[in-house]
């Protein structure tokens, strides 16, 4: 997989736009206060006339890493986002899902392609 840019977004999610055989992804990794957090429900959205749309959507693993396939953001041409939902931060192993937890991290218009 080869990295083709990089976004850095609330200083809790990162993510970049990667290839690789399986098509283009955005990748990245869920982190409250520079922990991972594992489990968390990662969404890319993309604004709409009506309500937001979803295009993609995973959970972060054990060490907060995740994996978005981005082959349908590249016809859009408007700002998107990502949204982290939940989750268990890696310094609280143990204590299961945390419902509260909520990061956002948005994708400039200007991205690679």
């Amino acid at each position: 997989m080869r990295n083709i840019g990089g976004i850095v977004a609330l200083a809790c999610v990162a993510s970049g736009l990667a290839t690789s055989s399986a098509g283009a992804q955005i990748v990245g990794r869920v982190l409250g206060a520079g922990v991972p957090i594992a489990g968390s429900s990662v969404t890319l959205w993309v604004p709409s006339d009506t309500a937001p749309r979803q295009l993609a959507e995973t959970k972060s693993d054990a060490d907060g890493h995740f994996a978005l396939p981005a082959d349908a953001l590249r016809q859009v041409r408007s700002v998107s986002y990502i949204i982290a939902k939940g989750g268990e931060p890696k310094a609280h192993a143990g204590m299961g899902d945390n419902p509260a937890i909520a990061l956002l991290a948005v994708l400039p218009v200007d991205r690679p392609t």
